[in-house]
């Protein structure tokens, strides 16, 4: 797992660690399409923040995070080149609506 998908896990799992200050801020973010640039984003969002930022690197240290239920196998890995969408619609799904300027192309 890496920093983009243990973001995107703990919007997920984890939707009360962000306050309402938070879910506004994630919103207005100008996401990257790039998949490294996109993590480095997410790297300094959160570790403006700390108890999002500790639990990111909580899920990074992969404590079955990947496993689906029931049959002990892994997750498929997500494509970096969906990130970005999978964090819009993460943040849209758990935290709130988005604006309108971060609609997906």
């Amino acid at each position: 797992m890496d920093l983009p998908e243990a973001f995107i896990s703990l919007i997920e799992e984890q939707p009360e660690l962000f306050t309402s200050e938070n879910r506004k801020d994630l919103a207005q973010q100008q996401w990257s399409d790039n998949a490294d640039e996109l993590g480095d984003q997410i790297f300094e969002w959160a570790s403006a923040r700390k108890n999002i930022y500790e639990a990111a690197l909580e899920k990074l240290s992969g404590r079955d995070n990947d496993r689906l239920p029931g049959d002990g196998k892994t997750a498929p890995k997500p494509k970096p080149e969906d990130y970005k969408s999978m964090l819009l619609n993460a943040i849209q799904r758990n935290l709130g609506s988005r604006s309108p300027s971060d609609k997906l192309k």
